[in-house]
């Protein structure tokens, strides 16, 4: 990858088949799935936002970009720096840096919100402790509205990122709630969706999955509108009965990816490379 971005092209291989998001010296923003990357950065996106100068969204269903009019590159890193995905340090560049210039940490002081659900007892404490390292306090015995705050730090920003929790016991009256409108100044502030359960123990428990995924991925569809811009995640948690429902990464991942999630494993151990 030329030098100019600062990214590996093994990365931007990486992130093929995910959603980036781009700016091209126009100032134009655009974020949509990568489908193909060239070592020059000419890159092919589709199902892509794009936010004009002044605010205004529109919708591409395919674009390509040349490398020479990308000003800055940003691939999925939200959760590279949580304890559970601690990765080594690289010295220089790094994603997202703007074309020959070194970046400062920025603290952002109103971040937008994560909304982080499961069905009862699917390990979210667990996820949110790997996630931020330290647990809420409950009030009762249900963790459904709680807050909890993530003091993340990347970089090139600093931020403290308030996580909602909520049970979903029934995805389908669930999703109606959040679709109401009483519920809609809820969405505006929310900057990504977590949706955590347990690796299921039969074609049954799968289809409980599908069902949370479908229901809330109705939520960010409906409710948050065509142009939202945030992230959302799959997060599948260890299941301690035995023997379980064995499914690879590939299929899980492009499970989650039929509902508009990217897939993550709790379990991996895997070091990322690059950075």
């Amino acid at each position: 990858m030329t030098s100019t971005i600062g990214i590996p092209i093994k990365l931007l291989n990486e992130a093929q088949g995910h959603v980036v998001t781009l700016e091209i010296t126009s100032g134009q923003v655009y974020r949509g799935k990568l489908l193909e990357a060239e070592d020059n950065m000419n890159v092919q996106l589709k199902d892509i936002t794009v936010t004009a100068r002044d605010g205004r969204v529109s919708h591409l269903d395919q674009v390509y970009i040349r490398g020479s009019h990308v000003r800055f590159f940003i691939v999925p890193d939200m959760l590279r720096n949580a304890p559970m995905f601690r990765s080594r340090g690289v010295k220089g560049r790094g994603v997202g840096l703007a074309r020959g210039r070194a970046t400062r940490t920025m603290e952002i002081s109103h971040p937008r919100r994560i909304l982080a659900v499961s069905p009862p007892d699917s390990g979210l404490l667990e996820l949110v402790k790997g996630l931020t390292g330290t647990v809420p306090t409950l009030p009762t015995d249900s963790i459904a509205g709680t807050t909890h705050t993530w003091p993340a730090k990347t970089n090139y920003y600093t931020a403290s990122i308030p996580i909602w929790l909520d049970e979903i016991s029934s995805p389908q009256t669930w999703s109606a709630e959040f679709l109401a409108p009483e519920a809609r100044e809820v969405l505006t502030v929310l900057g990504a969706f977590v949706v955590c359960f347990r690796k299921p123990v039969d074609q049954s428990s799968l289809g409980g999955i599908k069902e949370l995924l479908q229901h809330v991925a109705e939520v960010v569809k409906e409710g948050c509108g065509y142009s939202w811009d945030g992230a959302c995640l799959a997060v599948a948690m260890p299941q301690s009965t035995t023997p379980f429902l064995e499914k690879s990464f590939e299929e899980w991942e492009e499970l989650c990816q039929d509902h508009g999630f990217e897939f993550v494993d709790f379990e991996s151990k895997g070091r990322n490379e690059f950075f």
